[in-house]
């Protein structure tokens, strides 16, 4: 039997974070594989850094849209792009180093367990794909200030409920400006600005993911600065940047 968990689509212009999804159906059984992104060619996989030395945090969301349709014949995407429908979707937590470090971030701190089956249960509906926790967990996690998997998803999931994402389900065509200030709108009074945000898109100018920086006890928002890839919508350059938007797939 398929688990149903029914989170209630909001009309308007702005969802909070859970509702970007209609619905979410988990499989009663999970993998617990441990992440194999070691093994991958092409990867940088070198461990680097040490467990709660970094500067500040990214939250990675990515558009659901845009990665089924270029993962559409892949294997292991079956919750996220056939049994469900997602908006956006949380890729990651990630630690990061501000200027003056030979690397962007740390990754892969220590070795690590896989994340247990009640754990990733409790992720899956905000990232959903049992290797995307896994990976998420050995390769970033692990140099977060968090001891355990359970209490970096709990901080994942903290930072969600505060958040109230922009309504993309329509797709089209905006800048990377006018979806800069779409978040921004979204929460005001929240103190976020285009300096805390990032825009990343795929290769073919779709709209991929939105990062927003947190200063390290996630209390506040950070201005993200040159360590943190992607467009910057401060930036005059980067602000016109025309990015497609995948339309969710009808319910």
């Amino acid at each position: 039997m398929i688990r149903l968990i029914l989170l209630f689509l909001l009309t308007g212009l702005a969802l909070p974070a859970a509702a970007q999804q209609t619905q979410c159906h988990l499989p009663e059984r999970l993998s617990v594989a441990a992440c194999d992104s070691r093994s991958r060619d092409g990867q940088d996989a070198a461990a680097r850094g040490t467990p709660g030395d970094f500067d500040f945090y990214v939250l990675a969301l990515s558009w659901s849209p845009a990665f089924c349709e270029q993962a559409r014949d892949r294997a292991g995407v079956d919750l996220q792009c056939r049994r469900n429908r997602f908006g956006f979707v949380v890729h990651g937590l990630w630690p990061q180093y501000g200027p003056g470090k030979a690397s962007g971030w740390p990754q892969f701190c220590t070795p690590t367990a896989p994340v247990p089956e009640a754990t990733l249960r409790r992720a899956l509906c905000l990232m959903p794909s049992e290797k995307l926790v896994q990976c998420e967990w050995a390769k970033h996690g692990t140099c977060s200030d968090q001891p355990t998997p359970d209490a970096y998803i709990d901080k994942i999931q903290r930072l969600m409920s505060t958040l109230i994402l922009p309504d993309f389900s329509k797709g089209g065509s905006q800048t990377v400006g006018e979806i800069a200030d779409a978040f921004i709108k979204a929460n005001s009074g929240k103190t976020l600005t285009a300096a805390h945000l990032r825009i990343d898109l795929t290769r073919d100018g779709k709209l991929e993911d939105v990062r927003i920086c947190y200063e390290k006890r996630l209390n506040q928002f950070q201005a993200c600065g040159q360590t943190v890839s992607g467009f910057d919508p401060a930036d005059p350059r980067d602000r016109g940047r025309r990015v497609l938007i995948r339309a969710m797939a009808p319910s």
